[in-house]
């Protein structure tokens, strides 16, 4: 049997993987498809199905269509698989190791129809060694080309030009000329779409902007002078947040952003600079418009406050001209970007950067507590503690002491083996038990010794200490400074219309419980109360 192949049965499928990119090694679906029926009639397979799967050079559980043609096989009790060369499978070691275990256990063979391989329970361990080997192979040649592929994007960025994927509305990818791509090496470069309607949206979104209308009225605008129709933005995409981002965007201010770096871009920009200049003053941006500026109107946007159904919070400026005086005022609003349509209309969601501010400092004046209160609250905790620390060590003596009897144990166990008077079964047994119970206790050792630690008493102080700071503290910093704090005390924010919505951490919501309780601490202070009104003042 070992000597010949091993069949539960001849019935079969091919998997023919057609690259995402122009095959180059003369294997086209066709000849894939042709050479396992060629298989299949020397070796008297009956060939059931052809699973065509476009993947790339993917981990195992990405390849969904590869896994698919696998899952049909075995649900269905195929005998054969049928690649066209080991490169066709073995591009990861999770698959080829998946396979091994079902070739071993008769659920398949494997047949690479170019080579003539066949693969079975019985086949020799050198014939697994050779797709091991061409494992190895592939994935160094995987690594290879995904570095050269990256290098690639990255010089294309750095030399100023877009390094993949979709540009934003009003440009196109264009394929250049051979001549053409002579001059600057690249074979495609981002141009300006020749669809005048695409670049005309941007353009007025940006005009509309720097007049100082605000996101939604811009939306509203671009609707209602019918620059939708026959472009590539449609009316149901055409959100606030998906202006907000053109809005944003450096690709229109002559940059190229790419792993976080800014790089002068050699694309045709056809905003004009005054009006960028407006729109980047309105929405805090640097002159180069390459990053926001966190200042005291945009520290809390970027998804940092987000509205009660979920999007995110924008800032939206309005600028308001006086005619009579010849003058400007920027008034400063936030509003929700609505980009889920959850509310039929804005009107009454405008909320101003002082109403946040003052709701957001109210959660300080409920954490702020005396010197006297924070001096009381960690003389407990210490007392607490070094009670705690007794406890604990008195604890870890008695483990070790049990510890150390089930060593003796083992040691009399062994003698009484070596002896001949328990026999291999009641020694194994034993042995087993013991040094479970004291693995048991050597871990609870480790985990009491953890417990020794001052770090819970150090966190705890650093946290009274910034309580009793807090309000000082906020009076005087800066804005991007208070988004620090409240970092450290808030979770989840939420605007719910003009009203704010937030959860004090535990730590900070522990220490607000105890200002509001009497007998916070039942072992301290015979006056309670004199405790209480310390921590109020």
């Amino acid at each position: 049997m070992k000597n010949n192949i091993f069949y539960s049965n001849k019935k079969s499928i091919a998997v023919i993987r057609i690259s995402s990119v122009k095959q180059t090694d003369g294997s086209s679906p066709e000849v894939q498809r042709e050479a396992a029926e060629r298989h299949c009639k020397k070796y008297g397979l009956e060939l059931i199905r052809c699973f065509e799967i476009v993947e790339s050079a993917k981990a195992s559980q990405n390849r969904k269509q590869y896994q698919e043609a696998i899952r049909f096989a075995e649900k269905n009790k195929l005998g054969n698989i049928l690649f066209y060369m080991p490169d066709r499978l073995s591009r990861n070691f999770s698959d080829v190791e998946n396979l091994e275990i079902k070739i071993l256990d008769g659920i398949f063979n494997v047949h690479f129809v170019q080579e003539g391989l066949i693969l079975h329970r019985y086949s020799p361990d050198s014939d697994f060694m050779k797709l091991d080997f061409q494992t190895a192979v592939n994935k160094h040649f995987i690594r290879n080309l995904r570095t050269k592929v990256i290098d690639g994007m990255d010089g294309k960025a750095e030399s100023g030009h877009f390094p993949n994927g979709k540009p934003p509305l009003g440009y196109i990818i264009q394929e250049l000329s051979a001549s053409e791509r002579e001059k600057g090496g690249y074979r495609k470069i981002v141009a300006i779409d020749p669809n005048p309607i695409n670049k005309l949206i941007v353009l007025r979104e940006y005009q509309l902007r720097a007049e100082g209308l605000s996101l939604e009225k811009i939306r509203k605008k671009i609707i209602a002078e019918g620059l939708l129709l026959g472009s590539k933005a449609k009316l149901t995409s055409y959100t606030s947040t998906a202006i907000h981002k053109r809005l944003m965007n450096p690709f229109y201010r002559g940059k190229v952003q790419w792993k976080g770096k800014i790089y002068d871009g050699k694309h045709e920009v056809f905003i004009p600079r005054d009006v960028l200049d407006k729109v980047d003053a309105a929405f805090g941006l640097r002159g180069s418009g390459i990053k926001r500026t966190e200042n005291e109107f945009t520290a809390l946007m970027g998804g940092w406050l987000r509205c009660s159904c979920g999007c995110h919070i924008v800032y939206d400026p309005k600028i308001k001209f006086n005619r009579k005086k010849g003058t400007t005022k920027t008034y400063h609003y936030y509003h929700c970007a609505n980009g889920k349509k959850a509310h039929d209309s804005l009107r009454g969601f405008n909320i101003t950067d002082n109403q946040i501010w003052v709701q957001l400092g109210s959660v300080i004046d409920d954490i702020s507590i005396s010197p006297e209160f924070a001096k009381d609250i960690a003389d407990a905790l210490n007392q607490v503690e070094t009670k705690a620390h007794a406890t604990t060590k008195k604890q870890i003596e008695q483990f070790k002491l049990l510890e150390a009897d089930l060593q003796s144990k083992e040691d009399r166990l062994m003698d009484m083996r070596l002896s001949g008077e328990i026999d291999r079964d009641t020694f194994d047994l034993t042995l087993k038990r013991i040094r479970t119970e004291r693995r048991n206790y050597t871990d609870q050792i480790e985990t009491l010794q953890l417990t020794l630690s001052s770090a819970v008493v150090e966190t705890v102080q650093s946290i009274l200490e910034l309580s009793k700071n807090a309000k000082s503290f906020w009076n005087l910093v800066s804005v991007t400074e208070k988004k620090k704090v409240l970092d450290m005390i808030l979770s989840n924010p939420i605007l719910d219309g003009v009203n704010m919505r937030f959860e004090i951490k535990k730590p900070f919501k522990i220490l607000v419980e105890m200002k509001g309780s009497i007998n916070w601490y039942s072992q301290g202070d015979s006056n309670p109360c004199y405790r209480r009104e310390k921590a109020m003042s």
